[in-house]
């Protein structure tokens, strides 16, 4: 009786350490935070693939100058074109960041302008 309780318990162990393990090699989650060091508020985010104009929206919840946007999970992994929408006085704006590689788990990244030009800083 006290080997089955300990195989079983074992069992449970290895059970529950798989899946962590696979989550590690087949992640296809990306989780997203932004950060936005520009002096616009970043109204939209959304992807597109590099060879069509088909966007999905990612965020739309505005984020401020220096603040940070909330994580936002998605089923996208590989490389996109990244859109931004900011409000440049009265004015709707959009910038594109090409070819954005996204990888499975946790991505944060910084969107700043350094000499008049947007940049994508990504950790």
């Amino acid at each position: 009786m006290g080997r089955n309780l300990i195989f079983l318990f074992l069992l449970m162990i290895l059970f529950t350490f798989n899946g962590c393990l696979t989550h590690w090699f087949i992640d296809t989650e990306v989780r997203l935070q932004i950060e936005n060091l520009s002096p616009y508020t970043i109204n939209t985010v959304s992807l597109s693939s590099k060879d069509t104009e088909d966007e999905k929206t990612w965020m739309n919840t505005p984020i401020a100058p220096k603040e940070r946007s909330k994580v936002i999970s998605q089923n996208w992994v590989g490389n996109f074109n990244l859109k931004i929408t900011y409000q440049d006085s009265l004015l709707l704006k959009k910038h594109l960041f090409e070819d954005v590689s996204l990888e499975g788990g946790s991505v944060f990244i910084q969107i700043s302008i350094k000499d008049g030009v947007w940049v994508l800083n990504k950790k």
